[in-house]
């Protein structure tokens, strides 16, 4: 592969950016072991802003998995809790391809609104990640994207002008709020779509299997 760029760092998100993920699983094999509703439990760990304090890195693996167990008694040990709530992750091999054609040429990063938990999971089923060389996590930072104090840390730790720095995420309010802050960001659709904006950002391909992704 031949690469013509100015970037420096190329930055990407986790969750349906490298791996696909669903949620709804999560509610769903809680509502099994306890026998409550799965929008009951869905609407307590998603929107009661209790996920959001695991992402920040607020509570612990044992406090998250002791706040759900004790809204929704189940007969459930920690690591089947654990099972169930990392169970909803998926590769794209697409994606994989494109990575794997980087991660030579160039510094990767990854920036990810995640807890220790999923992270940790990550990590250990998915061979992807050991292309990554950083990880700028929201619960070791204590922050969450959009915060803009989370891209300026990005741009210190990397110490470049921002706008060498490619970044791309599928939640567009985190891609403005990244641009806010003078960095190269495009919004995640597809595999194919990356192709092009890596393209747009100077990163050029000559592998046919690239250019022609057509699955995300």
């Amino acid at each position: 592969m031949k690469v013509k760029s100015k970037t420096e760092v190329l930055i990407f998100d986790i969750g349906n950016v490298l791996l696909d993920f669903d949620l709804a699983p999560i509610a769903n094999g809680f509502a099994e072991c306890s026998g409550r509703e799965r929008d009951e439990i869905f609407s307590y760990i998603f929107r009661s802003g209790l996920s959001e304090s695991f992402d920040r890195g607020e509570i612990s693996e044992q406090e998250f998995y002791s706040s759900v167990t004790a809204r929704f008694p189940m007969n459930l040990s920690y690591e089947n809790f654990r099972r169930i709530a990392c169970d909803i992750f998926t590769e794209k091999p697409a994606i994989n391809s494109i990575i794997k054609s980087l991660k030579d040429h160039f510094e990767l990063g990854i920036l990810s609104n995640t807890n220790k938990m999923h992270f940790e999971h990550i990590q250990s089923a998915y061979p992807l990640m050991r292309h990554f060389k950083d990880y700028h996590l929201s619960y070791r930072l204590k922050l969450l994207k959009p915060d803009s104090e989370i891209y300026k840390q990005l741009i210190n730790f990397y110490g470049t002008a921002p706008e060498r720095i490619f970044y791309t995420d599928d939640i567009l309010e985190n891609v403005l709020s990244a641009r806010e802050q003078g960095i190269n960001a495009f919004h995640f659709k597809s595999a194919e779509q990356l192709v092009t904006d890596l393209k747009s950002a100077g990163i050029v391909f000559f592998e046919r299997s690239l250019l022609n992704t057509r699955t995300s």
